[in-house]
């Protein structure tokens, strides 16, 4: 049977493998698309497209790379800015690379085309590249290499081909010049160009030395717009404040060599393990195999379908032939070695500036270029080690297929971090349906996965409406962790606060702030904080000490029609139990009471009740609990303070704290007589 199946014409033609990576593509990167939303550098892109419009990309991207402006500039206009049209995007840019990694695999290996198929397609799958969510930022990446690697196999083509050579070789230039004005991402591999053509022309000359001159006139052209861009990149661009990408391992190396030397074999080393070894093991790690997670196993399902649906569509389109086979091991030998300086090449642009790709959240896009290394790398290896076609096979679909659940695993991710950062949104529209401009919003740490700290920022004056000068942004987040560490208290002292990114520019007071708590992962909702939570059991170290800075007052009453945008943040979402809470704690500063009943007998009406599900924070009671007491509804108010002295006593002294203002304006014996059983007497 299998030999039948090794010696028959191909069941599937070689038109279909474009077809196979646009399921691949999808299977790993589009099951979630539409739940994914805006994350990361995102924001100050989103920001800009909604307030500054093109001259803003270029003053933005004018501090490291002024050309990169472009695309954005021209496909805000006609993607918007609702995320789900990027998300598709950059995800077509990612399937057009994997045709284009086929395309220049094929030209490369022409007699080995199980090879070219088997890379692209675990090029498409490819795990190492983690962060397609991201796909605002990351558009331009794809793009990039979709560029380049059109460009390599264009290059290839025009030697071939003798009839359509200009026509090729213009295709590559000027594919190579728009790569270039993108980014200095794939310098690495570029440097490979003349190592790919010699290999093309070797195939149909055998002098060495006939081969040398031809290979360097084809890569003349591009040798030289390299080593313009090289120039311009190095000596003659003008950046505002410094180029943060500047080479300096390579400066290093001139001034002391031998610690260079050893810090560039360390990373070399951490990285290419990480890029060949280390990304694999994501999709092993033990807590996937919690087989009580319906997700979990949903993925491995999908796993497992993709990993025999790619292996039997490669068992189809795999065909001996009698060329292949005589070549077979100079070929397979010679793609272990290309591969693997594919894999070395790939980060060289990263690691000249000294950066790394296993250090540091965001740095796996420095591996990018390498995916093309690794995926041909472990193509070969595979065509060479295993004897049998089907075990062949079947090792690259199982390899898909564990990269489409990481892949899945990772945009679970994203989409939680999108569903958090939207309640974000809403929560913080419902409680302060306006915030007056020059207000820092203060937090003990990062909010939200995948978002970051000036992130943070851009969202949060994304919610209201823009300032009349763009440029200097109505309101700024600030990690009390990682900018006040040990020292949040000096913000007492009505300190100066500034905060900014690039040309943004924020400028406000210390005790013009509002402090806040938001931790999503605890079910709990988004609280807006005063120095009357200092007894919050729950509030971390730099939150508690920065309480007396939170000013309320900030917070005005009437919201703004149209915001949050719902192109960017959603539809508002269903009144639930935050709504309920948000409102309540909103009617509360302005000390509406009788809202706050009406709302709690809306939220009993849904079941909502202290003990119970999403509603079982025994801070987000306080509002409902003072509402009852200072409208005669006592009883109620001790219930629910029972209630939640039940569920944790560690609230016993912020709800000690409560009474005790109680007390001071209503005169009731069982307000007395709860104090007293609540054993704040003696507090």
């Amino acid at each position: 049977m299998v030999y039948y199946v090794l010696t028959m014409k191909r069941q599937f033609p070689a038109w279909s493998v474009p077809i196979a990576l646009f399921i691949v593509c999808l299977v790993s990167f589009g099951l979630l698309i539409s739940q994914t939303g805006y994350y990361w550098d995102d924001w100050p892109s989103v920001y800009i497209g909604r307030t500054l419009g093109s001259e803003g990309y270029r003053e933005f991207f004018s501090f490291d790379r002024p050309t990169t402006y472009i695309s954005y500039s021209l496909l805000t206009p006609f993607f918007g800015l609702n995320p789900l049209g990027w998300q598709i995007f950059t995800l077509f840019l990612r399937f057009l690379t994997s045709i284009a990694v086929w395309w220049f695999l094929s030209a490369l290996f022409p007699r080995q085309q199980n090879i070219s198929a088997w890379s692209a397609v675990l090029f498409a799958a490819s795990p190492i590249f983690t962060q397609q969510s991201i796909a605002f930022t990351y558009h331009q990446l794809w793009m990039e290499y979709f560029f380049f690697m059109v460009s390599l196999a264009a290059m290839l083509q025009a030697v071939r081909s003798s009839r359509w050579r200009w026509h090729f070789t213009a295709l590559a230039l000027v594919s190579q010049a728009l790569n270039l004005s993108i980014s200095e991402y794939f310098m690495g591999i570029e440097l490979l160009r003349v190592v790919f053509l010699y290999l093309v022309i070797a195939q149909t000359f055998s002098a060495a030395k006939e081969i040398g001159r031809r290979a360097f006139r084809h890569w003349l052209p591009y040798l030289l717009m390299t080593a313009g861009y090289v120039i311009w990149r190095l000596f003659l661009i003008q950046l505002p404040a410094g180029d943060r990408n500047a080479p300096s391992l390579l400066y290093h190396f001139l001034s002391t060599p031998l610690a260079a030397v050893k810090q560039f074999i360390e990373m070399v080393l951490q990285d290419v393990s990480h890029i060949l070894v280390g990304t694999w093991y994501r999709a092993i790690a033990p807590q996937w195999f919690d087989l009580d997670r319906s997700f979990y196993l949903l993925v491995w399902l999908v796993s497992f379908i993709t990993a025999a649906g790619v292996s039997t569509y490669l068992l189809w389109l795999t065909k001996c032939s009698a060329d292949a086979e005589e070549n077979r091991e100079a070929d397979i030998k010679l793609a272990v070695w290309i591969g693997l300086l594919a894999v070395l090449f790939g980060p060289l642009p990263g690691w000249l500036t000294g950066r790394q790709v296993s250090v540091g959240m965001y740095s796996e896009r420095l591996a990018v270029p390498a995916m093309l290394g690794a995926s041909l790398l472990a193509a070969a290896l595979i065509e060479w080690m295993l004897a049998k076609e089907r075990h062949k096979v079947i090792l690259v679909g199982i390899l898909v297929g564990l990269a489409v659940g990481i892949n899945l695993r990772t945009a679970n991710d994203y989409r939680w971090s999108w569903i958090e950062q939207k309640r974000f949104a809403w929560q913080l529209a419902w409680r302060a349906p306006a915030i007056q401009p020059g207000t820092a919003i203060l937090a003990e740490a990062e909010l939200i996965r995948f978002v970051g700290n000036y992130s943070t920022a851009m969202t949060i004056n994304l919610i209201y409406p823009p300032a009349q000068t763009p440029n200097q942004p109505h309101y700024w987040f600030i990690n009390l962790g990682r900018e006040y560490q040990g020292r949040a208290h000096e913000l007492r002292q009505e300190l100066p606060l500034k905060g900014g990114l690039r040309q943004f520019h924020f400028s406000g007071r210390s005790t013009d702030s509002l402090v806040i708590f938001y931790k999503p992962s605890l079910s709990s909702c988004l609280r807006i904080l005063s120095a009357e939570d200092e007894a919050d059991p729950s509030l971390p170290e730099h939150t508690r000490a920065a309480l007396p800075v939170s000013n309320l007052n900030r917070i005005t009453a009437k919201a703004f029609p149209g915001y949050p945008p719902v192109d960017i943040f959603g539809a508002e979402p269903e009144q639930g139990w935050c709504y309920f809470y948000q409102k309540a704690a909103l009617a509360r500063q302005f000390q509406h009471w009788s809202e706050i009943n009406a709302l709690a007998e809306r939220a009993a009406q849904k079941g909502y009740h202290p003990l119970r599900g999403e509603s079982n924070t025994p801070q987000e009671w306080l509002p409902f609990v003072e509402a009852f007491a200072r409208t005669g509804r006592v009883d109620e108010a001790v219930r629910i303070s029972e209630e939640i002295a039940r569920k944790d006593r560690r609230m016993d002294r912020q709800l000690c704290a409560l009474w005790q203002n109680i007390r001071r304006d209503v005169v009731s014996q069982q307000a007395n007589q709860h104090f007293q059983e609540l054993g704040c007497g003696g507090r």
